[in-house]
C-alpha cells in the first residue's frame, strides 16, 4: 500500500548515511463462463509456461493450455475478526455474492487474499480451526463467479506491538534490553502498553508525528530496534520462528487441497531487510534478499512444497529495491523449483521511481523473472500509480492486482477515542482503502471521508478504471494489448495455437468502456470466427481449424461504434451519489 512504502526508501537512504446493489442468481451465467468455461464447472488449475518470444514463464490453465492474464484486487483485513464479512453486504466490510458480482463486472478474475498468522495461530502451536475452514468457504465462493484466490501472508511492520499487525505476539518476541523496546530509537523512551499488551493508538499517533526519523508515516516503525530485531529473528529462525512460518503456510495449503481455483500462496508482504541496525549492509541493494530472504524462503517454501508439490508459490524482494536486480540467486527452495515460483513486485511512486517510464521498472522485474526462470505477478498498486502502469502492462500482457477493494475497516464515535489499535470491525490503520468504495480514488467531485456517505454500491469512476478491457485467456501466445479509452480502441495480438480447442476470450463491460454497437475487425481476414455475448461481458475467437496456421500474428480490433451512445445507458446511477447499481446476468 502507498504509505507503506515511502518510508522504506527514506530508510534506505537514512541507513547509508549512517552506514452496484444487486438482486441476483447467486450463480451468475456470465461469472464462470467469463472465461469460456461452462457454468457449474471447475476452474482450471493454474500452472506456469515458457512463453519463447519472451523468455518469461505466462500462466496457463491445466488442460486446455490456454494463456491466463489476471486482473485483480486485494481484501485484507488489519485486525479483529481478520475476516470480511460474510452475512449481509455492507460497503466497507463484506465479501458476499453482492461483491463478487462488481468485480466480476469490473473484470477482475482474481482475489489476493490476505491472511492473518496472528488469526490462524493466535497461540504456538494451536491453529484456529474456524479461521482455516472460513478462508476455504471464501474459495469455494470465488469460485463459483470465475475467481482465483492468492493467499498473501501479510503483515505490515509485523505486530500491534510496533503499532503494524500480522504476526501472532508469541512470534515477535521483545529485545532482551529493556531499554531498547519499541519505539527506541524513534523516540527514546519504551511506549508504555494498554491494557491488551499493546502501545495505545494514541501513542502510535504520537510515534508516528513526532519522532527523530520522519513525520506522519506509520511505517517509520520500521525504524524502531525492536521492529528490526523481530523481522531478524523472523528470518533466521530464532526459537524455531521461520519454521512456524512455514508451518502455518503449509496448514493453509493442506486446507486448500482440491480447489482448483487457488493460484498460489505469497510467503509475506512486503518484507523489510532484518535487522539494519546491527547489520547496516542489509540495506544495501540485494543484499537483505540474497543474505535474509533467500534462506528463510527457502525453508517457509519447504514447508509447503511437503503438502502440495504443485503450489505456486510467490515471493517478494525488499520492497524499496526499485530498478536494481533482485538478490536472489534461485527460486524459494531451489532453483528446481522455478516452474512454480512466481516473483511478486508492488508499484508505488515513492518507493519506486518518480521520474521515467513505468517500463523501466517493469523490465527489471522481468530481467528478474527470466533469470530465475520464475513467473510474476504485481501483486500491489493503487490510484494514479496504477493508472500510470496500465499501458505497459497491457502491453507486455502482464497481470496485476490492485490495492484495494474495501477499507476492511469501520470506526465509530466510540472507537476513535478509545485505547485499543483495532476499530470497530478490523484496524483502520497502516494503509487501508483506496478502492471502488472508497472516496480515495475514482474522482468523485467533493468526497472527502473515508467512506462516501450513502455508498452501498461501488464508484462510478473507480468501477471504469477497473474495468479496462483485456483478453482474460488466449488460446496461443499473448504478445500484448492496447486500450485508448477515448476513443474506444482495443486491440489484442496474439500467436494462435492451433492445437488448443478453447476460445480466446476478451473481458469487455459495455456499460462501463464501451456501447452496445461494436466494430470488430480481425487480422489475417477468416482466420477465427468471432462470438459477441456482450450480455456475458465477453467476446470470443475461435480458430478456424480448417484454415491453415498463419505466418503473422493474429490481431483483433474492437471499436466504439460512433453511433452508439459512448456510456450506453450508463446502468443506474443513484440520485447525488455517483455509484452505480450494476444488473447482473443472471444463470439460464
Amino acid at each position: 500500500m502507498r504509505l507503506s512504502l515511502r518510508t522504506h526508501y527514506l530508510l534506505a537512504c537514512f541507513t547509508c548515511v549512517a552506514a452496484l446493489s444487486l438482486q441476483t442468481a447467486r450463480v451468475s451465467k456470465g461469472a464462470t463462463e467469463a472465461a469460456g468455461i461452462a457454468a457449474g464447472a471447475p476452474l482450471p488449475r493454474i500452472e506456469l509456461k515458457l512463453r519463447n518470444s519472451t523468455g518469461n514463464r505466462v500462466f496457463v490453465e491445466v488442460g486446455t493450455g490456454r494463456e491466463r492474464v489476471f486482473h485483480g484486487t486485494n481484501v485484507v483485513v488489519k485486525g479483529p475478526p481478520w475476516l470480511p464479512r460474510r452475512d449481509v453486504f455492507d460497503p466497507m466490510t463484506s465479501l458476499v455474492d453482492q461483491d463478487f458480482e462488481y468485480m466480476q463486472a469490473a473484470g477482475l478474475n482474481l482475489i489476493r487474499f490476505g491472511v492473518a498468522w496472528a488469526a490462524g495461530e493466535p497461540e504456538r502451536g494451536q491453529y484456529n480451526s474456524e479461521y482455516f475452514d472460513e478462508l476455504r468457504a471464501i474459495v469455494e465462493d470465488a469460485a463459483r463467479y470465475g475467481i482465483y484466490v492468492l493467499f498473501d501472508m501479510h503483515q505490515d511492520v509485523l505486530s500491534e506491538k510496533f503499532c503494524g499487525q500480522g504476526l501472532p505476539s508469541w512470534a515477535v518476541p521483545d529485545p532482551p534490553e529493556a531499554g531498547m523496546h519499541f519505539p527506541v530509537p524513534l523516540q527514546w523512551m519504551p511506549a508504555d502498553r494498554g491494557q491488551d499488551g499493546f502501545p495505545t493508538r494514541q501513542k502510535c499517533a504520537q510515534i508516528f508525528q513526532h519522532n527523530s526519523i520522519q513525520r506522519n508515516y506509520w511505517d517509520v516503525s520500521h525504524m524502531a530496534f525492536a521492529t528490526q530485531y523481530a523481522f531478524e529473528n523472523l528470518y533466521t529462525n530464532a526459537d524455531g520462528l521461520t519454521d512456524a512460518w512455514g508451518a502455518f503456510l503449509a496448514k493453509i495449503a493442506s486446507t486448500m487441497q482440491g480447489l482448483t481455483n487457488v493460484l498460489g500462496i505469497e510467503l509475506i508482504n512486503e518484507p523489510f531487510v532484518g535487522n539494519g541496525i546491527t547489520h547496516p549492509e542489509l540495506f544495501l541493494p540485494g543484499i537483505a534478499d540474497s543474505r535474509r530472504l533467500q534462506d528463510a524462503y527457502d525453508t517457509v517454501a519447504g514447508h509447503i512444497r511437503k503438502v502440495d508439490p504443485d503450489m505456486l508459490i510467490f515471493f517478494e524482494g525488499i520492497t524499496y529495491d526499485n530498478t536494481h536486480s533482485v538478490g536472489f540467486d534461485h527460486a524459494p527452495a531451489g532453483k528446481e523449483w522455478a516452474d512454480k515460483s512466481v516473483l511478486a513486485y508492488h508499484y508505488y511512486r515513492p518507493p519506486q521511481p518518480t521520474t521515467g517510464p513505468f517500463t523501466t521498472y517493469m523490465e527489471a522485474r522481468r530481467n528478474d523473472a527470466r533469470r530465475l526462470g520464475t513467473g510474476l505477478l504485481m501483486t500491489e498498486s493503487c490510484c494514479g500509480d496504477l493508472e500510470f502502469a496500465f499501458p505497459g502492462l497491457a502491453a507486455a500482457g502482464q497481470s496485476w492486482v490492485h490495492w484495494e477493494w474495501k477499507d476492511w475497516c469501520r470506526e465509530n464515535s466510540t472507537t476513535v477515542e478509545w485505547a485499543s489499535q483495532n476499530a470497530e470491525y478490523g484496524a483502520c490503520k497502516t494503509g487501508f482503502g483506496a478502492g471502488p468504495f472508497s472516496a480515495k480514488w475514482g474522482g468523485e467531485a467533493g468526497s472527502t471521508s473515508v467512506q462516501r456517505k450513502g455508498s452501498t454500491s461501488p464508484e462510478t469512476g473507480a468501477m471504469k478504471k477497473l474495468a479496462q478491457p483485456y483478453a482474460s485467456a488466449v488460446s496461443g501466445s499473448l504478445v500484448g494489448t492496447t486500450w485508448h479509452a477515448g476513443s474506444g480502441t482495443f486491440e489484442l495480438t496474439y500467436w494462435p495455437d492451433t492445437e488448443i480447442s478453447e476460445p480466446t476470450v476478451i473481458f469487455l463491460n459495455t456499460k462501463l468502456t464501451f456501447s452496445t454497437r461494436l466494430t470488430i475487425t480481425v487480422s489475417p481476414e477468416e482466420i477465427v470466427q468471432v462470438e459477441e455475448n456482450l450480455e456475458a461481458r465477453e467476446v470470443k475467437l475461435w480458430f478456424d481449424k480448417s484454415k491453415n496456421a498463419t505466418d503473422e500474428p493474429i490481431v483483433v480490433n474492437i471499436k466504439r461504434n460512433k453511433g452508439g451512445n459512448k456510456w450506453w445507458p450508463f446502468l443506474e446511477e443513484q440520485q447525488g451519489n455517483n455509484n452505480v447499481t450494476l444488473r447482473s446476468v443472471r444463470a439460464a
